[in-house]
């Protein structure tokens, strides 16, 4: 832990160069911010069809071409509880990372921190707390 879950409507082809370079500087991000070693990082990219999307009451496929409301990129940081200073800082050095590589404004990127306490997280069925 942590655990990233990105959300976007767009994902750029798995073979990408850009997309291997792009998950090494996320991980880089968050293991210097967070003090945890990048072997306990994992980021999970959750492809969102163009049907599967829809902000403003309107569903992105209904948007004209260029419209900023049919693009936005969702991150749940998943982590046990930082200080407000670091999730700060991980908020600001990730969101122009996802805006570059999802080619969207900063302004819709979205980071949401979902934290929790070691006995409220188990590996391997073993509560984090017990071990």
């Amino acid at each position: 832990m942590p655990y990233l879950e990105i959300f976007a409507r767009r994902e750029r082809a798995s073979n990408d160069a850009r997309l291997s370079a792009f998950v090494s500087e996320v991980t880089r991000c968050v293991s210097l911010i967070f003090d945890v070693d990048s072997t306990a990082i994992t980021l999970f990219f959750l492809r969102l069809d163009d049907d599967a999307y829809a902000h403003d009451g309107a569903l992105a496929t209904d948007l004209p071409p260029g419209d900023g409301r049919a693009q936005r990129v969702f991150v749940k940081v998943h982590a046990y509880a930082r200080s407000v200073e670091l999730r700060r800082a991980l908020a600001a050095a990730l969101t122009p990372l996802l805006a570059a590589y999802f080619d969207v404004p900063l302004k819709r990127v979205a980071v949401y921190f979902f934290e929790r306490s070691a006995d409220e997280v188990a590996h391997g069925g073993k509560l984090s707390a017990d071990s």
